[in-house]
This record gives structure tokens, C-alpha cells and sequence, in this order.
């Protein structure tokens, strides 16, 4: 009998800020190595500001200053890949997320609203004051929140493909948490002096949805570390828009016949300036 296979587990999110001047270089030097890579790994580069802070934001990294004060917040494949470096030289950790990432053997729909009856179940012996919310959508994406956003730690359980549209992730669910604020430095300075991290993640992922009433059941193969981060770059994401919004209409008009002005349209055919005036000249000339 197919059983449910853990995918991915780790930091998926972090925030960290620096504000003494001997501590902002190194974190400004790492996040500016950190955003090359995403640059050269096909992303573009775009300006960014959030609470006073200016910058710039680059696949899955931000970086903003404020006067003698520096954030980075890192998501995705980026948090995961390195997070510890950026909680080593940050002044402070805002946000920490914490997610494990499950593919069902049933359906994940099935799987997120049996959460949500546990979730609610247990929100009853509360008497309303612990919050379940969820949210669906006609494209299959369903979300089920644990929790207040203005809480120290906040829970989410969802669709990963209906969110990502990425094949790894067809049949996941994620089941995320949120450390923020005092929460979220004692987390990740805890974690980041740990060598062996998996174990920790999974037990603060299982310990906030059991919680909750939600049983979740993790088992990382010997300890491992499972990263299994998947992100698109951004020209990987303006070819697939390519392919699949604008080539259909250039291949209805290149089976009309309209194969050149398509590909002037497109500007693949640059008009010589010193030819414009050809067809009259000639014209001209037979004159």
C-alpha cells in the first residue's frame, strides 16, 4: 500500500536585520553575494522598500537599508540554502519559518479539510479563542490558517502545486509555521548552533499542529537533512508566459501567412534606416 513520503523539510523563510556598523557590513556583504547569484541565475533585479527601508530584490532575496540599519529577508530555495550564514551575522531574526512538505499517497484536498475539522474540533475545547480559517479558490488552491498573523507563531497547511504550478510538487501538501519576533530569533539562534537540523525542524513542525489537533507524522530518513526547495527564475517564468499565452497567437498568424510581420512586430526584424526610402527611389528612377 502506497504510504505519504516527506519531500521537504527545513527554513523556508527568514528576516534578519543588523544595525551596528561592524555587524551591517557582514550582512550586507553576504546578501550582496547572495543577490549576484540570483542575478546570474536569471532573475531580475527590481527596487524594494518596506518600513523605511530602500533597496533592491532579486529572485528569492531582499535587501534594504535604512540609515546605519540593514534587513535581508530570504524565501524559497534561498532560506534553505542559507539561512544559518545570514542568522550568524544579523543583529536580530523578525521571522523564521519553519515547513515540511508531504506527498499524499491519497488526495490533498482530502488530507487539508480532514486538518480542518481536526484544527476546528480543537478550537472548540477553546471556546473561540483560537482562530481556524480557511480559503479556497476555482483553481484548486486550498489554504487552511492556524492561528493569528499577529501572533508569535502562526500555521499554515496547502496545496503546494496549486501555489508553486511546479511537477515536484504535484500531490503535496506544506504544513508551515511562522516564528516571528522574540519567537523567531530564539528559534533560529538555537537552530543555527545545532549541526544536525532536520530532527528540530520536524519536531517544531509536528509540536505546533499537534497543538493545534492536527496530527502530522515526520520521519527523516536517519537524520537527513531533506531539502527538496524548488523556484522558478524569472526568465524561466517569462518563458513559460511566452509559451503559453503568446505562442498560440503567433502560430495562428503564422499559419495566416503573416510570418514576417509577426516578426517585426516582435522586433526580430530591425528596418535599415538607410533602405526605407528604396521602394520610392526605384519607383522614382523607372520614372
Amino acid at each position: 500500500m502506497e504510504t505519504d513520503s516527506l519531500i521537504g523539510l527545513g527554513c523556508d523563510y527568514v528576516t534578519v536585520t543588523a544595525t551596528e556598523a561592524a555587524v551591517s557590513s557582514p550582512l550586507r556583504m553576504l546578501a550582496s553575494d547572495i543577490y549576484y547569484h540570483q542575478s546570474h541565475s536569471g532573475n531580475e533585479s527590481r527596487p524594494w522598500s518596506m518600513a523605511g527601508f530602500r533597496g533592491w530584490r532579486c529572485g528569492g532575496i531582499e535587501i534594504g537599508v535604512r540609515g546605519d540599519e540593514a534587513i535581508v529577508r530570504a524565501s524559497g530555495a534561498v532560506s534553505e540554502l542559507h539561512w544559518k550564514k545570514l542568522v550568524a551575522v544579523a543583529s536580530n531574526v523578525t521571522r523564521f519559518d519553519v515547513q515540511a512538505t508531504v506527498r499524499m499517497a491519497s488526495s490533498v484536498t482530502r488530507r487539508i479539510s480532514a486538518c480542518q475539522r481536526a484544527a476546528q474540533r480543537d478550537a472548540e475545547r477553546y471556546k473561540g479563542k483560537r482562530i481556524v480559517r480557511w480559503v479556497a479558490d476555482n483553481q484548486g488552491g486550498y489554504t487552511l490558517y492556524l492561528g493569528s498573523r499577529q501572533s508569535l507563531v502562526f500555521g499554515r497547511i496547502y496545496d503546494k502545486y496549486a501555489k508553486s504550478k511546479l511537477d515536484h510538487y504535484r500531490n503535496a501538501v506544506r504544513y508551515e509555521v511562522q516564528f516571528q519576533h522574540d519567537a523567531a530569533r530564539t528559534l533560529a539562534t538555537v537552530l543555527e548552533r545545532c549541526g544536525d537540523t532536520s530532527p528540530r525542524f520536524a519536531a517544531h513542525c509536528q509540536g505546533f499542529f499537534r497543538s493545534r489537533g492536527v496530527p502530522l507524522e515526520i520521519a527523516p530518513a536517519d537524520g537527513a537533512t531533506i531539502s527538496c526547495s524548488r523556484t522558478r527564475s524569472d526568465n524561466e517564468k517569462n518563458l513559460a508566459w511566452l509559451q503559453k499565452a503568446v505562442r498560440p497567437c503567433v502560430q495562428r498568424l503564422m499559419d495566416a501567412g503573416e510570418g514576417e510581420r509577426v516578426m517585426r512586430a516582435l522586433g526580430l526584424i530591425v528596418e535599415d534606416p538607410d533602405r526605407l526610402d528604396e521602394p520610392e527611389t526605384i519607383s522614382n528612377a523607372l520614372n
